[in-house]
């Protein structure tokens, strides 16, 4: 870890932190031992200390050590509390993640890799505790792997959901006009139909104009609270599928002029 007098000085810091909740942090360590640094950084992320955890998380970004994995952490932690696990769950769990993320340090991204560290820590723990290390570590696996993917894999993969995702508009499209609509749904369509005819709209446009409707109509299912963020929110997700920018500025205007025809029969 190269070392400057500001970096001296915020590591100084972060063991007087630390040492308050994790015990004694050896500075000198940290610089020289790579291993020792994120074993201590997963200890400090795993603390419960917000303010030992944010600077634990500056610290490691700054020195570009340990990141994914603290990062992983975080992610697995809040998946726990967000399913309201139990104070003594969860230090159980923080005990045993402490040593399985020291098996985990410098390993490739891969299940094999991953089924390794996992017998090295169940080798470690009493018989008594392996059950629960096993379910901890298939479960940690996700959050681990998530955040150890390459911009890369994580770009491919992006590209591949949207092929996906235009090949299921496509198909929408074409079958749009043979969609099941509420009576509410119905009742903003005429509206909206009946306001394009008083501005005189040619009947192509209109037309056009009532199937992106009838899209956004369809879009708005994946999110009942009928607000202005859910319906914003869908326009977003329907924009992209686009690809010509003729058909996306035309997507743009009938979204704005649809929205008050909506809003007035929710």
């Amino acid at each position: 870890m190269a070392i400057s007098n500001q970096n001296l000085i915020v590591l100084s810091k972060f063991a007087l932190k630390a040492k308050k909740h994790i015990g004694l942090v050896k500075v000198a360590d940290l610089v020289s031992n790579e291993r020792y640094a994120v074993d201590v950084f997963a200890q400090a992320a795993l603390s419960g200390n917000p303010e030992l955890i944010v600077l634990t998380k500056k610290i490691s970004q700054e020195f570009d050590l340990g990141v994914n994995l603290i990062n992983a952490i975080e992610s697995y932690l809040d998946g726990l509390k967000a399913n309201n696990r139990s104070d003594e769950f969860l230090d159980d769990c923080n005990y045993f993640l402490v040593k399985l993320t020291h098996h985990l340090y410098r390993i490739k991204i891969d299940g094999a890799s991953y089924r390794q560290a996992v017998e090295k820590l169940l080798n470690d723990v009493e018989a008594t505790d392996r059950t629960f290390c096993i379910n901890l570590a298939r479960e940690f696996y996700r959050s681990w792997r998530s955040a150890n993917r390459s911009i890369a894999e994580v770009t491919r993969d992006q590209s591949l959901k949207l092929v996906a995702q235009k090949e299921e508009f496509m198909r929408v499209w074409e079958s749009i006009d043979f969609a099941f609509l509420s009576d509410e749904d119905m009742a903003a369509l005429a509206l909206y139909t009946e306001s394009m005819i008083q501005k005189s709209l040619v009947e192509k446009d209109i037309i056009i104009s009532q199937k992106i409707a009838k899209v956004i109509l369809l879009e708005l299912r994946n999110d009942p609270t009928n607000t202005e963020d859910s319906y914003r929110e869908a326009i977003d997700r329907t924009l992209v599928l686009f690809e010509r920018l003729d058909l996306k500025t035309f997507f743009l205007i009938v979204s704005r002029e649809f929205y008050q025809f909506w809003q007035a029969n929710e």
